[in-house]
């Protein structure tokens, strides 16, 4: 559904501006970074609280796009703490830090290791492994020998 922005963003004062929501919430904005645009307008002209998501600020800034300065919070999701874990997991130990080091602190991941579904835990680790990370670094063009660079995914 987002194609339509990207080829009209203007397209976004209108459905915002016709809708009675008060809140617009967009997931993934970096995928559309002129959206930005739009949005700092109806910052400024409308009421509307606008929660934008997104998981590559660092793509965004190197372009220079526009980050709405003086009109937006920005807030960091950080992986659980040691309180939220044991909140959790009651019976926290030594085993219980060996599955975090090892499978880390992805919600869905996370929730099958401790349900005792390690299997399914590592297959959906490997396939975010092959579609995100790997996407999105060889996008990101920092890899420039993408052979080495899959070799070294299938290691780590």
């Amino acid at each position: 559904m987002l194609w339509k922005f990207e080829t009209d963003p203007r397209i976004l004062r209108e459905e915002v501006t016709a809708s009675r929501e008060e809140v617009v919430f967009i997931d993934e904005i970096q995928r559309i970074p002129s959206l930005l645009d739009e949005i700092q307008t109806l910052i400024d002209e409308t009421e509307k609280i606008f929660i934008l998501t997104g998981s590559s600020a660092r793509k965004l800034k190197r372009k220079g796009i526009n980050l709405l300065p003086g009109r937006a919070l920005s807030f960091k999701l950080l992986p659980l703490s040691i309180e939220e874990i044991r909140s959790y997991l009651p019976d926290f130990s030594k085993a219980t830090l060996k599955k975090i080091l090892r499978f880390g602190e992805l919600p869905r991941i996370f929730t099958l290791v401790f349900n005792n579904k390690e299997k399914t835990a590592t297959d959906l680790l490997f396939s975010y492994t092959e579609t995100y990370l790997e996407k999105e670094i060889k996008a990101e063009a920092l890899v420039r020998r993408a052979g080495n660079f899959s070799n070294f995914l299938k290691i780590a």
